[in-house]
């Protein structure tokens, strides 16, 4: 399950929009023990000059430069669970905006909230 306080809508300003540049983190929970609560995120983009990556803890980052002028793009996101046989998931969609910047490409980007997250798995 998402976390229903996080914002899926997100405004970023073009300069930084650069590769390898973290852009925000999703996080989801999963209440189950074990492997079966160890969630798993995949990215999927529809449009393929910007493309997004995901790490294993939820951050979002941009492998390379974007190569298009679009002003908003979507995605959809998954967070899987690890269960056997069934594993289960769920899909967002997340909207980045760009943002020009009013001071050119001197502006710096926007600090993002950098939250942990902690997996416990039980080895019993």
């Amino acid at each position: 399950v998402f976390d229903s306080h996080q914002s899926f809508g997100w405004t970023i300003s073009k300069s930084a929009l650069r590769a390898n540049a973290v852009l925000g983190r999703i996080i989801a929970n999963d209440e189950d023990s074990g492997l079966q609560g160890v969630v798993h995120y995949s990215i999927q983009s529809w449009d393929p000059c910007f493309s997004l990556n995901i790490t294993s803890l939820g951050y979002v980052y941009l492998p390379k430069d974007i190569t298009c002028s679009s002003s908003s793009y979507q995605f959809d996101v998954i967070a899987a669970d690890c269960g056997t046989p069934n594993s289960r998931s769920t899909k967002q969609t997340l909207t980045i905006d760009v943002q020009n910047d009013p001071m050119g490409s001197q502006a710096l980007p926007r600090r993002v909230p950098l939250a942990t997250q902690r997996t416990v798995v039980d080895v019993n």
